[in-house]
């Protein structure tokens, strides 16, 4: 007996077979099913497919003690032989080293089941898990069962074939170009594969078969919600918007669930819409205008930062200054360099009617802002020209003492005084050429 999220009591099988090969045929109806096989898994051999099933495989073939080897068990039953209880450590050792087989992945290990020096397997933990994806798919099956027969109640008990052939009728008769992602998920299920595969709620999918059901009953208010939704799956508000309490509401109140039962609430989910949509475009008009804004000063303070990343990249060259610095930092700068400086876009609010972006630069409104990212950038820039500075100081300095020259002197006085903008400005091709000599060079004993 295990009990579930919520304090009941739920019997359940434990099931003893000599190999796993897939065809033991478990209740549907247990809340878990726990199938010790007494042989590891073979390769090529199959999972189980029912949610209520776990098969344990120990990593060495074993021999269960009589007294548990049984065809099926009660577990938790009162008597000493109704279930696996206490097992020797070196078959607990063996499962704990071996898999746990389940139609879909459980947050849980064998390690964790069968746990060295214990009185018995933890067959609780895994009951436990196994009741709560039962349940899941449950109610999976229980939404779209009420979904599929809505006005009318649905059957009281869930007969998975019989709901699969609806959705397979459902899927006949709406139209084929229609509701792609939601026709892709509903088939699926159709086609057998469980609710728990498409790691979707219930509600989500009652959603896609009322989807479904509305294209096939009133086709033209269904389309009309579906552009609703994607306009709305586009217009997500940026943290701090005033937009971030009306958006899950407005979602909420465009459900095809809804329409489904009151076909006249189409209106009202209309004026929600476009109540919402309003506030949006009053919004993206003023996140669009600072974007543009902020671009051309970003521009203009990326064309200042140049020489600083011409001769940062330079000295990126020099290998025995060692590993370049600020790599990410030069290519965003060159990216963003890249990037218009205006949009093109004429009449953007009238282009808000169609889409919730401009179609011209296809700003989201949740976009990061550019200024901020310049502002990274361009202090990135400029602290790894300090770095690198700060190598040639200590690199080349004892090196070019003796050397002559106004030039090199003007050079030194640069390095030295930590001047970045008068060494962006006075490193060039050649005195890279002769750094990279130098720094090749042995330092002079009679220079130290």
């Amino acid at each position: 007996m295990a009990q579930d999220d919520a304090g009941n009591q739920c019997p359940g099988d434990i099931v003893i077979v000599p190999a796993w090969d897939g065809t033991f045929e478990a209740d549907p109806h247990a809340p878990f099913t726990i199938v010790l096989s007494q042989r590891p898994f073979e390769d090529g051999t199959p999972a189980p497919t029912a949610d209520n099933v776990a098969i344990c495989a120990p990593v060495s073939p074993v021999r269960l003690p009589a007294a548990v080897r049984e065809a099926r068990a009660s577990y938790g039953g009162e008597s000493p032989d109704a279930g696996p209880g206490r097992l020797p450590a070196g078959v607990l050792n063996s499962y704990a080293e071996g898999s746990i087989a389940v139609a879909h992945s459980l947050a849980i290990t064998p390690r964790e089941v069968f746990v060295s020096g214990s009185s018995g397997p933890r067959y609780d933990l895994l009951a436990r898990a196994l009741i709560a994806r039962t349940r899941k798919a449950e109610r999976c099956w229980r939404a779209i069962s009420e979904t599929l027969s809505r006005p009318d109640a649905a059957p009281s008990r869930i007969n998975e074939g019989r709901l699969r052939g609806r959705l397979e009728r459902l899927l006949t008769k709406a139209p084929a170009a229609a509701a792609a992602e939601a026709r892709a998920r509903v088939s699926m299920i159709a086609d057998g594969s469980s609710p728990l595969h498409l790691d979707s709620e219930p509600a989500a999918l009652a959603e896609d078969v009322a989807h479904l059901r509305c294209l096939c009953e009133r086709r033209a208010d269904a389309e009309q919600l579906e552009w609703m939704r994607s306009y709305m799956e586009q217009a997500r508000p940026r943290d701090g918007s005033q937009l971030e309490e009306d958006y899950p509401y407005t979602i909420e109140q465009l459900s095809f669930v809804a329409l489904l039962d009151q076909p006249h609430r189409i209106d009202s989910m209309r004026a929600t819409f476009e109540a919402y949509r309003a506030r949006y475009v009053k919004e993206y008009l003023a996140r669009h205008t600072g974007h543009w804004d902020e671009a051309k000063t970003i521009h203009a303070a990326l064309k200042q930062a140049g020489p600083t990343a011409r001769a940062l990249s330079k000295l990126n060259t020099l290998a025995r200054l060692g590993e370049p610095v600020a790599v990410d930092e030069l290519r965003a700068s060159g990216e963003l360099l890249l990037q218009p400086s205006a949009c093109s876009q004429q009449d953007v609010e009238s282009a808000l009617a169609l889409s919730p972006t401009c179609p011209a630069c296809r700003l989201a409104l949740a976009d990061v802002s550019l200024a901020a990212q310049a502002a990274e950038v361009i202090e990135g820039l400029e602290h790894g020209l300090a770095e690198q500075q700060t190598r040639l100081a200590s690199e080349a300095v004892r090196r070019i003492l003796a050397q002559g020259g106004a030039r090199l002197e003007r050079f030194l006085q640069i390095v030295r005084a930590a001047d970045l903008t008068g060494l962006a400005l006075v490193l060039d091709d050649q005195l890279l050429a002769f750094l990279d000599e130098l720094l090749a060079e042995p330092i002079s004993t009679a220079a130290e």
